[in-house]
């Protein structure tokens, strides 16, 4: 039976290609096969941490990674609606050189960036297709995939493949894994902004009658994440501009000259899943 890999990663998100450039990195012939870019990253996280960053750094990430124009954060911040900074804290870089401060990426462009270095290993290749099914052999053991591109579907053989597939995971569930999902009470409403903030390259939790985070982002631009307990705001999201947008303004006054970007507003239910 011919291999097409020693694995196959199915899912080409930020899991399936760290992955990829792990095994890039030390030669093993990796497949990932990817459905495609159409995905909502609005709510995905854009923070990358020390820890995180000294693996970017073994495969080449990290450097590219800078040139894409990442943000290096270095500060924390806390203010009050009423009574103005409370605190403002210098975060230590953790070591030296650049992976030692973490940084503030896009999640489009985290992916955008690990898919470019994935693909210039020399035995890493990455199939669009949507995977459908695993495939097995005549003991039953999994030796595949099965992916479809428009109505052509094909298999891809591998001694090994990694489910990288997100919480509704098709891998997982062809395995019989089952997954215990506990959601909590409250939910997160993100929306974007343009402009200067006080202080820069910072997380900016401000307090009112609840907790509104200021995250700068690269370009002047900020992701804004407001508390929500259940059926709460469900007016202001649905007319963001203006509704939403002067609702914030109001807990966080140093936001009232900046540009909020139209209706980019996301819902983000919060979720543990245990499998």
């Amino acid at each position: 039976m011919a291999l097409d890999a020693d694995v196959i990663v199915v899912g080409g998100a930020v899991a399936g290609l760290a992955v990829a450039n792990a095994l890039g990195h030390v030669g093993v012939r990796t497949l990932v096969i990817e459905k495609g870019p159409e995905r909502d990253n609005s709510t995905r996280g854009d923070i990358l941490h020390p820890p995180t960053l000294r693996f970017l750094a073994r495969w080449g990430v990290l450097e590219e990674l800078h040139r894409d124009g990442a943000l290096p954060m270095r500060h924390i911040a806390v203010s009050h609606q009423h009574l103005g900074r409370v605190a403002t804290y210098d975060v230590p870089s953790q070591g030296d050189g650049p992976a030692g401060r973490s940084l503030a990426v896009p999640h489009d462009r985290i992916e955008a960036v690990m898919k470019g270095c994935a693909a210039r290993w020399p035995s890493v290749s990455i199939e669009r297709a949507m995977a459908v099914d695993l495939e097995r052999d005549e003991r039953g053991r999994v030796c595949g995939a099965r992916a479809r591109t428009g109505d052509q579907e094909r298999v891809f053989r591998a001694p090994l493949v990694v489910g990288c597939d997100g919480m509704n995971s098709m891998v997982r569930r062809r395995l019989g894994i089952d997954v215990e999902q506990h959601r909590y009470g409250h939910r997160l409403v993100f929306g974007t902004a343009e402009g200067p903030t006080d202080p820069p390259a910072a997380m900016h939790f401000h307090l009112s009658d609840r907790v509104v985070l200021v995250a700068n982002r690269p370009r002047s631009m900020m992701r804004v994440a407001i508390r929500f307990e259940p059926g709460e705001g469900r007016y202001l999201i649905r007319q963001p501009d203006p509704l939403l947008h002067d609702f914030v303004r109001e807990r966080v006054p140093p936001l009232d000259s900046v540009r909020f970007l139209g209706s980019d507003v996301h819902v983000y239910p919060i979720v543990r899943q245990l499998a």
